[in-house]
């Protein structure tokens, strides 16, 4: 095989870059929202948001996330479609819940085959919860 370049241009063996892994994170509060992004950043994704008013389906379709984090004080969090819309992108459920929330979420993660974590949580904790979803 042979490697050939244009005079004008330097050969380069660097692949170009992907496209970032989306997270969609649904949160019902900014804070919680503000808190998710930071987390997803650092853990090398690219978080992204429903539009205001943008129904959950059309977000789904739109933003094709590879990871759902959704908290479960948002709307959407018990809706009995969410498993399905998001695995039809090919995406993974990550539920998420304030302490006083934390049975209602690990219930409804396990009868969704969905991943639960409790909030607060350590970035660290946070990121090897993530990183299972992607390898599922």
């Amino acid at each position: 095989m042979q490697l050939t370049q244009s005079e004008n241009r330097p050969l380069s063996l660097v692949p170009p870059p992907l496209p970032a892994v989306r997270a969609l994170i649904l949160a019902g509060h900014v804070d919680t929202a503000s808190l998710l992004d930071d987390f997803v950043i650092r853990s090398g994704l690219a978080p992204v948001h429903a539009r205001d008013d943008e129904p959950m389906d059309q977000a789904i379709a739109r933003t094709r996330p590879r990871v759902a984090i959704v908290d479960f004080d948002h709307p959407c969090a018990t809706s009995s479609r969410l498993p399905e819309l998001l695995g039809a992108v090919g995406a993974r459920l990550l539920l998420c819940a304030a302490l006083h929330r934390n049975a209602e979420a690990r219930d409804r993660a396990l009868r969704t085959g969905s991943l639960y974590f409790p909030l607060p949580i350590t970035y660290r904790d946070f990121d090897l919860v993530l990183r299972t979803a992607l390898l599922l």
